[in-house]
């Protein structure tokens, strides 16, 4: 199939290409070969374009070899330009030659067809492999993402150096883009305020992935959980390098941005952490922190799924934090972490001697509820009847009982279950 006609093809209203994957691999010593592969290529073998059956396929592009042409990229770039039916761009540097001149040559050519392809305003999902950042065109991207409104997601990965310059020049186009979804990964930063540039440009996006090579870039991470403009309901984050003893640090430092994090509902982490148990307590922590009821009623009550490396076995009640965040009444996710997890065992009742009777009411009322009626609260209102009628009791009434009971029983002061 000629150039000219998968050219053709993109652009035609029928047969439609919604996705189109593009690999490019240079090599000095190689016989230039293209290969185009159309799914069920031969349907298209007597392309016509008067067909009146509507037809959908994906398509490839193939390029191996020394010799660059500038017309042929120029071409291709056109036709993804003006195709209107195209969702799906797939492009990949697989080899560079390194020599310099063939690789000049490439990037010329690849610096046209990105020229072209930059107005196009079909595309939704743009995925980009690119080995070094010479071969990606700054300004395309930042104008890909200022000016095409379907773009949903876009990915950039393998690329060995991003400048500063760079960085700012994709957060620009982040910060005006309706990404919902953005990658960075298995790329090196030059420094750390390159690496933050990207990562505070996120704000609005929804689902995020992010490499860091250092415990400051993981802190640059942190600081865009803790933003309360961020828009952020799923996060992938990984260390590219090993971090030595500060690995867990970096981890628990993301772990503890999420205390007030009211978005976030997945977060995947991959650190070199041997003690995965250690990472599931600071977890635990942070979805029900059971040192007192306000610290409960300040736990993180929206994460419902982690992923983390390694991974280790986690306590039942986790996984029970876990599924109870996806409750969309935060009121009973609070309720129901209090009742399960705070009034166990011995728990300490001086809250009780100076809570409203109005909220008292409240808190006992909880108790006639529980599943689990081995808790202490149950035991509290099984050996007390009388509070479980508190809410009809005045707050003089209230108070005299208390001052007379509390003299006699010993339970309102420390309650054991």
């Amino acid at each position: 199939m000629s150039v000219h006609l998968l050219c053709r093809i993109i652009e035609a209203d029928n047969p439609r290409i919604d996705k189109i994957e593009i690999t490019c691999q240079i090599g000095v010593n190689d016989p230039t070969v293209m290969d185009f592969d159309l799914d069920s290529y031969e349907d298209l073998a007597n392309f016509d374009e008067s067909s009146q059956r509507e037809l959908t396929y994906s398509g490839t592009f193939t390029y191996r070899g020394s010799e660059f042409d500038l017309d042929i990229w120029r071409q291709l770039g056109r036709a993804i330009r003006n195709s209107t039916s195209l969702r799906w761009f797939f492009f990949m540097i697989s080899e560079l030659s390194n020599d310099a001149h063939v690789d000049s040559e490439a990037a010329a050519c690849l610096a046209v067809f990105f020229d072209e392809i930059k107005h196009n305003t079909s595309i939704e999902n743009m995925i980009l492999f690119l080995y070094s950042s010479d071969e990606l065109p700054m300004l395309s991207l930042d104008h890909i993402l200022l000016h095409n409104e379907r773009l949903n997601r876009i990915d950039l990965e393998s690329i060995e150096s991003i400048t500063l310059d760079q960085s700012r020049v994709i957060a620009a186009g982040l910060g005006g883009a309706l990404l919902s979804s953005f990658s960075i990964i298995h790329c090196e930063f030059n420094d750390n305020e390159t690496h933050r540039q990207i990562v505070s440009a996120c704000t609005g996006v929804k689902d995020f992935s992010i490499c860091c090579g250092n415990s400051s870039q993981c802190g640059a991470v942190a600081s865009l959980l803790r933003d309360p403009r961020t828009m952020l309901e799923e996060l992938h984050v990984e260390t590219a390098n090993y971090l030595g003893d500060d690995e867990l640090a970096a981890a628990i430092e993301i772990i503890a941005s999420l205390a007030g994090n009211t978005k976030l509902k997945h977060l995947a982490m991959y650190f070199r952490i041997e003690d995965g148990e250690e990472l599931t307590n600071h977890f635990m922590n942070l979805l029900c922190n059971c040192s007192s009821i306000e610290g409960i009623i300040n736990s993180n009550h929206t994460l419902e799924k982690t992923d983390t490396y390694p991974w280790t076995a986690s306590p039942f009640a986790y996984a029970e934090c876990l599924e109870l965040n996806k409750l969309t009444n935060k009121k009973r996710v609070v309720q129901n972490k209090i009742t399960q997890y705070y009034f166990l065992g011995d728990f300490d009742s001086a809250p009780f001697d100076s809570m409203p009777i109005s909220v008292l009411a409240k808190v006992l009322s909880l108790g006639k509820e529980m599943r689990n009626q081995n808790t202490a609260i149950f035991n509290l209102l099984r050996s007390i009847p009388e509070l479980c009628n508190v809410s009809s009791r005045s707050d003089e009434q209230w108070s005299n009982y208390r001052s007379t009971h509390n003299s006699s029983c010993g339970k309102c002061q420390k309650v054991e279950g």
